[in-house]
Formats: structure tokens, C-alpha cells, sequence
């Protein structure tokens, strides 16, 4: 939908099972947005992202477009990547 501005890994990611003391492979929004908590973080820190503004535009450059070009209502502005994976 609109609300969408950006996708990150969240589908069967490997983390811990408290249940049975190991691991498994999880799914959700809730293993996603670590990913943008930490990169929105690190730019923060280095200071690329001082406000709202500059953090949207931020995750719109950080992104590798997926779907129809452009941000569109499934990705947003594409998938986020690691300031280190841009090319």
C-alpha cells in the first residue's frame, strides 16, 4: 500500500527459539525492521540523517528498486541495503 516506503529481509531469518534452546527460521515485520532501526542509526551517526526528511530520503537512496520502477505500493522504494552493498 501507500504506507509502504521500504523492504528489508524478514522472511526466514535464522534466530533464536527460546522454546527449545535453538534456533529457527522466522518470518514477519518484526525481524525486518531491525534492519532499518540499524541503518537509520548509523546515519544518523555519521551524520546523513538529522530529521524525518533526510531519513525518507535516505531509505529511498539506500534501496534497490524492486518491482515497477520507482517506489510502488510492495516495496516502496525498493529493498534497503547496506551502505557497504551500494555500489
Amino acid at each position: 500500500g501507500d504506507y509502504i516506503d521500504i523492504a528489508a529481509p524478514g522472511v526466514d531469518g535464522w534466530a533464536a527459539y527460546a522454546a527449545t534452546g535453538g534456533a529457527a527460521l522466522w518470518s514477519g515485520t518484526s525481524f525486518a525492521a531491525p534492519f532499518v532501526s540499524v541503518a537509520l542509526a548509523r546515519a544518523v551517526q555519521t551524520g546523513d540523517v538529522a530529521d524525518i526528511t533526510t531519513a525518507r530520503d535516505f531509505l529511498a537512496v539506500s534501496a534497490r528498486d524492486l518491482g515497477p520502477r520507482g517506489r510502488d505500493r510492495m516495496f516502496g522504494y525498493g529493498l534497503l541495503q547496506a551502505p557497504e552493498c551500494l555500489p
